[in-house]
């Protein structure tokens, strides 16, 4: 009687265990699950053109980003080329800034000269 007790309790713990381990692995996709919900609804936002610009920047970012995760991951080439990749896209979205603030970096250098002359007035 007392082997069946145990044989009992060891298959409820058995039991207890494997539930907990299940539940831990639901619990773990679920961020994979909401990064995909959001991402799914930030392209829907996009679509209709209330978050327009966002979304462009969604798929430079999300490629980046699987560049530094392949990199810290080892794949240290993958990882590169990702992010190579992905800097490149974000740099072509982000082009219109670089030319304002070549254009006000431009303005503040001529204001700048004229400044210097003696007797100048602006």
């Amino acid at each position: 009687m007392r082997k069946s007790v145990m044989h009992k309790c060891a298959c409820v713990y058995n039991e207890i265990v494997s539930e907990r381990k299940e539940v831990k692995q639901m619990r773990s996709g679920n961020g994979l699950a909401v990064l995909l919900i959001g991402f799914g609804a930030l392209l829907v936002l996009g679509k209709l053109g209330i978050f327009g610009f966002l979304a462009g920047l969604l798929i430079p970012i999300l490629v980046l980003a699987l560049g530094v995760m392949a990199w810290k991951n080892g794949s240290r080439m993958l990882g590169a080329v990702l992010g190579i990749i992905g800097a490149m896209m974000l740099l072509g979205k982000l082009s219109f800034l670089f030319v304002w603030v070549a254009a006000i970096a431009a303005i503040a250098l001529g204001v700048s000269m004229i400044r210097r002359r003696p007797g100048a007035r602006i």
